[in-house]
């Protein structure tokens, strides 16, 4: 069993796992006869063969839909460019410039033309479908013991009928998380946090995965997704005992955030009514923000985080928009100061790089650009703080340091 293994011998133990369990099938891709260059915008059958041999072989053109296994095209386009490029670089071909042209198609002879066509096993997918679902899989978790961050994805729900490639991302996603879920354990308990509940978890997580990768290769894809989808559970239950936030955490955070700034901005908006302001353009606006802050909840609630994410940064958008709709406020004014800073330091980039070019000495000038973007940042920081008579201050010291680069040339 894997449990309570390092992070990277999981991954290992992943590998091996893969590698005797695909021995059955280790049989060679059909062989092709390629008697003309390959080159992005050519048709034909040798095209398709080609797509079959690099997706048998480790080098998939896609993982799911046009070009995938059992999808392959006659068409060669950019994905097939970039997979004969991962396929020279693996043999030697240099440079490799995506183009199956004598080198590689002579190389080609060498590591492949001695094979036999595929046939169809007892599981009824052809060896190249194995071996490509296969490499795909073990590309993904030996990419991964480099290491990771503490941010999770979402797998995607288990379905009644759970394609393998959906089976294969949530696998990812798990061993993803599970590697976060090791560092954040790690972190708590270099702060002498009580870490026991997620390591258990943890363990019970690798349990799953395990058993996951068996029930794939073993062609049961029912069971695979839903031995998957547990170890996902208990790998974000043991990054969330360990203190980690994960992404659902993260974006339910931001929703409320942008909720409070949509009060702040109506109070801001009922003041300026009380001043005899004309605020019926800004309440529109801060209207739509509630409408987009209503559907990020909603698309929240269905677990479509990533659509919830994006939606309430939209909101906020729209309650800068609003508030700037009243008119004559110190936001309006530092927000126009720090594009004027931001047009000058662009001006003075390309003053510079001019100068450069024919040999000037730009010494001086490159020390004017440099403080010039440091005081253009703080005025964006200035700015994203509400605090916008400093924004505007260091968005004209920014303009100031922008012309005296270029007054140094």
């Amino acid at each position: 069993m894997l449990t309570r293994l390092p992070y990277v011998a999981l991954t290992l133990t992943l590998s091996a796992l893969m590698v005797v369990l695909a021995a059955p099938h280790a049989h060679a891709a059909a062989v092709c006869s390629f008697t003309r260059d390959l080159t992005l915008g050519i048709e034909g059958e040798d095209v398709r063969c080609l797509q079959k041999y690099l997706n048998a072989s480790g080098y998939p053109i896609a993982a799911t839909g046009v070009g995938s296994v059992g999808h392959e095209t006659v068409e060669f386009k950019t994905l097939t460019e970039k997979a004969v490029k991962a396929w020279q670089t693996a043999n030697g071909i240099s440079p490799a410039s995506g183009t199956f042209g004598p080198i590689s198609r002579q190389k080609y002879a060498k590591v492949a033309g001695a094979g036999t066509a595929s046939t169809t096993p007892t599981s009824g997918k052809t060896d190249a479908e194995l071996q490509a679902e296969l490499a795909a899989l073990m590309k993904q978790a030996a990419a991964l013991s480099g290491g990771t961050t503490n941010t999770t994805t979402t797998p995607p729900p288990a379905t009644v009928s759970p394609t393998s490639a959906s089976v294969q991302k949530t696998i990812k996603d798990t061993i993803d998380l599970i590697g976060d879920a090791e560092d954040q354990i790690g972190d708590a308990e270099d702060e002498g946090k009580d870490v026991s509940a997620a390591k258990a978890e943890l363990a019970d997580a690798k349990d799953d995965l395990f058993d996951a990768v068996k029930a794939y290769f073993g062609g049961n894809m029912d069971t695979a997704s839903k031995d998957a989808v547990r170890a996902y559970g208990n790998a974000e239950d043991a990054f969330g005992d360990a203190g980690g936030k994960t992404k659902d955490d993260k974006i339910d955070a931001l929703l409320n955030d942008v909720g409070d700034k949509i009060d702040a901005a109506q109070d801001k908006l009922d003041a300026a009514d009380d001043d005899g302001e004309d605020i019926r353009s800004a309440q529109k606006l801060l209207d739509k923000a509630e409408s987009t802050l209503s559907d990020a909840e909603d698309a929240y609630d269905d677990e479509e985080y990533d659509n919830a994410e994006k939606l309430a940064k939209q909101a906020k958008s729209q309650i800068s928009d609003a508030i700037d709709a009243i008119g004559g406020s110190d936001q309006s004014d530092a927000k126009s100061k720090i594009k004027a800073a931001q047009n000058a330091i662009n001006d003075a980039e390309d003053a510079v790089d001019n100068a450069d070019d024919d040999g000037d000495d730009i010494g001086d000038a490159r020390s004017f650009l440099s403080k010039a973007k440091k005081s253009l940042t703080k005025a964006n920081n200035s700015y994203d703080d509400e605090e916008y008579s400093d924004a505007i201050d260091f968005a004209n010291d920014a303009k100031g340091y922008a012309s005296d680069a270029e007054d140094e040339l």
